[in-house]
């Protein structure tokens, strides 16, 4: 798991004060490249994003910080889930699952991690939380 804090920018607050909903998918993708920083052998495996579900469950506020805990809960044949959870002030403010796919550029489609990727994920997920 790795954790990532996140100072909210005024610019994304809207007129209520509150965050606008787009920089939950923001925080997140800085998230994962800070759990790929961490895992640095990650960058060379040609994942790319297919799927990103945000559920929100409480309003966020500028002036706080936002922890942002990451890590592995699901691993596919080609597929990588990385769970998401934000929290501010103590309390869960979304939730955030994307779908990273091992991915052949040249053919264009997926391809399967292989041995050694999927030992790795293994080692440093935590699939208890799927």
């Amino acid at each position: 798991m790795t954790t990532t804090t996140i100072k909210p920018r005024f610019c994304e607050t809207d007129a209520l004060g509150h965050i606008n909903n787009v920089s939950y998918a923001i925080w997140s993708e800085q998230a994962r490249a800070d759990f790929m920083d961490t895992h640095a052998e990650m960058w060379d495996w040609s994942l790319v994003l297919v799927k990103l579900d945000i559920n929100y469950r409480a309003e966020a506020f500028y002036g706080h910080t936002v922890t942002v805990e990451t890590n592995i809960t699901k691993i596919g044949t080609s597929s990588i889930t990385k769970h998401c959870r934000l929290e501010q002030k103590g309390a869960v403010i979304a939730e955030v699952d994307c779908v990273l796919v091992k991915y052949d550029f040249d053919n264009k489609r997926s391809i399967p991690l292989n041995t050694e990727q999927l030992a790795y994920l293994h080692r440093i997920g935590d699939l208890t939380k799927n």
